[in-house]
């Protein structure tokens, strides 16, 4: 499960936009159930978009971004373009900096 969750899109995170910023990092999506948080659990079993959630990830930026929790935004990387919905967005203290943790649920339809 950690292994799933701790690979990236690496090289082709340069062409990833979320809501038209270029993130510091992108997780590969990893299935719903692997998401043990029981508040971001809570935050998506209340959303409209509950039902078409299967698969997760976990992005990263250098400032905090104009995102809330339950904001639904583009993703998009080189002709891929999903809408997701944003689960939390705090600060966190990352390997002797300070980023900004996304975590969204990829929308499927």
């Amino acid at each position: 499960m950690i292994d799933q969750m701790s690979l990236h899109y690496e090289e082709q995170t340069s062409y990833i936009l979320v809501d038209n910023v270029t993130p510091l990092m992108n997780s590969l999506p990893f299935p719903r159930g692997y998401m043990g948080n029981k508040k971001l659990k809570k935050v998506l079993r209340e959303h409209s978009a509950n039902d078409n959630v299967q698969n997760i990830m976990n992005i990263a930026f250098q400032k905090p971004q104009d995102l809330n929790i339950g904001d639904i935004v583009d993703w998009s990387l080189r002709g891929i373009d999903l809408n997701v919905v944003v689960l939390c967005h705090e600060k966190a203290f990352v390997k002797g900096t300070y980023v900004w943790m996304v975590v969204v649920g990829i929308i499927e339809e």
